[in-house]
């Protein structure tokens, strides 16, 4: 059964009672860029990653304000949800002219949660791409919406919704019974904790792509971006930075966070984001930490995970800069044998020439007492005779490579002998 045979037309049912031309538009939800929403008793929170096309080109807007007090978070077909912003917009100003008053965030979702089930149901036009996180402050207090493509319209306490959103909502899951009664702080910070989950590998948050909305009880729609988002991100930096020390310290990161807060960061708070950032890039070719915090890991096993690695990294500078030390040695230590070796090879040349020239000397003043002692005239050709038997020993030692100094001496005696006996015979 093929399914290309069902989806050509959005009321058309497949053999499983499925629209998959609804589905295909759920779909183009899940692959917008993630945006989530949580509400305590006094204010709702709107966050979202806001993506670019390049890097030459602005960041799209996420957040988008329909009245005083009501603002979306969208994912999916940004075309789509422009249409719907402008036709909510449109909606609270004719009640606002009627009566008098904002319009109930309640009415005015039920009415957007028909408009989308209209497009269910009949063919000459398509489903909204586009899912929507609407966060309201009434009479009744906060609420936080979320629609649907397919016409359902749901109420939370938290939630998440786009691209890699597992992990926000995870994480808003863990936490939301203790929303209820945070302050519009914590809120916000909660919501930058939960999108850090969000973001992919290889990019972080930061005051470009992150975006904050937030309405509560005596506060307007309020978006919080750029320079006014960043000492929030600097808070979180911090959060995620400290570990577990004695009061002292935990006194000094508070002080930190605070120097954030007002931008007047100290030295001790920029050294921490520094290593920070060099600990996040370390353990980013390993694992996405942020991740698995928004999976269920607490911040004090977190805070573990970045002992262990910088404990880690630290023992394997230590062992590479050892083996450095040791292949320096041992290259030292081959350069010194190799010059003790031609050395002694030098010297005993050098010792084996002088005492050839020695041996030499000695045959020569042999040779001149024995012709003093008898006849000139016959003295002369022996000693010359024996000097050229002594060099022809001596050039036979050095070529056979022998203890030039015994066998020259062995040759001097020689040499004398054969003159004295050569004299006496004269």
């Amino acid at each position: 059964m093929f399914r290309n045979q069902y989806d050509t037309d959005v009321t058309v049912w497949s053999p499983e009672g499925r629209l998959l031309q609804v589905e295909y538009a759920m779909e183009s939800v899940k692959q917008g860029s993630a945006c989530l929403g949580l509400r305590s008793s006094t204010h709702s929170v709107l966050g979202a990653l806001k993506r670019s096309v390049s890097e030459h080109a602005s960041h799209q807007k996420k957040l988008l304000e329909i009245d005083d007090h009501m603002g979306i978070g969208i994912a999916g077909l940004t075309a789509d949800a422009r249409t719907i912003a402008k036709w909510m917009r449109n909606e609270c100003l004719n009640h606002k002219y009627v009566y008098g008053t904002p319009m109930p965030s309640g009415r005015l979702l039920t009415d957007l949660a028909d408009k989308h089930q209209r497009t269910t149901q009949t063919y000459v036009r398509r489903p909204y791409g586009v899912g929507l996180l609407v966060a309201s402050y009434d009479k009744n207090g906060p609420h936080l919406y979320q629609t649907c493509p397919s016409g359902n319209l749901y109420e939370y306490y938290a939630s998440a919704i786009g691209a890699r959103s597992q992990s926000g909502r995870t994480y808003l899951e863990k936490h939301y019974e203790t929303l209820n009664d945070a302050s519009r702080d914590d809120l916000i910070m909660h919501a930058l904790r939960a999108l850090t989950g969000c973001v992919s590998g290889d990019v972080e948050l930061t005051k470009d792509n992150g975006s904050i909305a937030v309405v509560g009880k005596d506060e307007k729609f309020t978006l919080i971006e750029g320079d006014e988002l960043q000492p929030y991100l600097d808070r979180l930096e911090l959060e995620g930075g400290t570990g577990g020390g004695d009061d002292d310290d935990d006194d000094d990161d508070e002080e930190d966070m605070l120097a954030a807060i007002n931008g007047t960061t100290s030295r001790r708070s920029r050294r921490n984001q520094l290593l920070l950032r060099r600990h996040q890039g370390r353990s980013s070719a390993h694992m996405d930490t942020a991740g698995m915090l928004m999976r269920g890991i607490t911040e004090e096993e977190q805070i573990a995970m970045a002992l262990a690695l910088s404990l880690r990294d630290a023992e394997a500078a230590r062992v590479r800069e050892q083996n450095n030390n040791n292949d320096g040695n041992d290259n030292d230590n081959n350069n010194n044998g190799e010059n003790d070796v031609s050395g002694e090879q030098t010297t005993d040349g050098a010792a084996g020439e002088d005492n050839v020239a020695v041996a030499a000397v000695e045959g020569g003043d042999d040779s001149e007492e024995a012709g003093n002692d008898g006849d000139g005239s016959s003295s002369a050709p022996a000693g010359q005779e024996t000097g050229e038997e002594n060099q022809g020993e001596i050039s036979a030692t050095d070529t056979n490579h022998n203890d030039p100094l015994s066998e020259a001496s062995a040759n001097a005696g020689a040499g004398g002998d054969e003159t004295q006996d050569v004299n006496q015979n004269s």
